[in-house]
């Protein structure tokens, strides 16, 4: 469970591949996105990884902060093959800690940590859509052509749950903004113990580095 109720994102500062810029972030608010996890994916549960689309509530799904937490409702929505926005992302087994390929809806928000992000942020955590990262690690947005059941655990307050592994996934809470990203017991934060939301432009940044192996400041910084 995350620790502050009242739940803000905080925006970083830009991320550029020749400069770790300091930040000074602010928490705001932000609205939903309409986000959720393909039917097929696995999620790491009190009874062991089950697939998305049988989770009911009142089930018990771990969470990222090593605790169990109950389900509180379940939505579920179809992706029909119809128009330019019937597209999924898809990630690849392998990838970010994936067992297997994951599709998720492009506006949900993943938890990242790398050496990278440590190393521009500040520390090693960030939230990023998954929309964000095509492009990088194999990453691809892939349109549709038969229907794709989308389903999204809600939880009493936002929660970070494992799926196919390696992904964390960003699920909402009930109680308060739908969307959460406060700090969370024992891991490291940015300022003020928030977690830092990029925006596309930073997470493709972000996204590159990691891809390239850039673990250092000085990596990101071009040769004298």
């Amino acid at each position: 469970m995350f620790m502050h109720p009242q739940i803000a994102f905080v925006g970083a500062e830009m991320i550029a591949p020749a400069i770790a810029p300091a930040l000074a972030p602010v928490p705001r608010p932000i609205a939903a996105p309409q986000g959720g996890i393909a039917a097929g994916a696995l999620v790491e549960t009190g009874s062991g990884w089950l697939p998305v689309e049988s989770l009911q509530p009142g089930m018990a799904v771990q969470t990222w902060d090593g605790g169990l937490a109950p389900i509180r409702a379940i939505t579920t929505r179809w992706l029909l093959p119809v128009g330019a926005e019937a597209t999924m992302i898809h990630l690849p087994g392998g990838v970010l800690g994936l067992c297997s390929d994951l599709w998720l809806a492009p506006d949900q928000l993943i938890l990242l940590e790398s050496a990278a992000a440590a190393e521009v942020l500040g520390h090693p955590l960030a939230l990023v859509r998954a929309g964000a990262l095509v492009g990088s690690l194999g990453i691809t947005r892939q349109r549709q052509s038969a229907p794709r059941q989308i389903i999204t655990p809600v939880f009493a307050q936002a929660e970070v749950v494992f799926a196919n592994t390696g992904a964390r996934i960003l699920c909402p809470g009930a109680e308060g903004p739908a969307i959460a990203a406060p700090a969370v017991g024992g891991q490291a934060m940015g300022q003020g113990g928030y977690l830092d939301l990029l925006d596309d432009d930073r997470a493709q940044a972000l996204a590159g580095l990691i891809e390239a192996g850039a673990l250092k400041t000085r990596d990101l910084c071009p040769a004298a």
